[in-house]
């Protein structure tokens, strides 16, 4: 599968809002996806709201830091496994659905 670049991010930003995520899970997310705790922080401080702290959090994972490889890299596979091992289930489904 073909790694996600920065240019992606709106779509898949889309992706998610379009199939229900419920952003409030984003630092779990984040967390799932390889980001470091500091960088969830670093997050949380710098961005005031849920959908900003997730557009912020996918920016860096679509730049690959902390051990984002390490969890399968900024590819769709990558993100449906997060989603299912924070429990949106569903979104992970649909987005599957969607990526094939």
């Amino acid at each position: 599968e073909e790694p996600l670049k920065l240019r992606d991010l709106y779509k898949v930003i889309k992706s998610l809002k379009d199939n229900d995520y419920d952003v409030s899970t984003w630092s779990g997310l984040c967390l799932a996806l390889g980001l470091s705790q500091p960088t969830i922080n670093t997050i949380k401080k710098d961005e005031m709201d849920s959908n900003d702290r997730l557009r912020s959090c996918l920016y860096q994972w679509l730049n690959r830091i902390d051990q984002v490889d390490e969890f399968g890299g900024a590819t769709w596979a990558s993100l449906v496994t997060a989603l299912e091992n924070i429990g949106q289930k569903p979104v992970a489904e649909k987005l599957k659905e969607r990526t094939k």
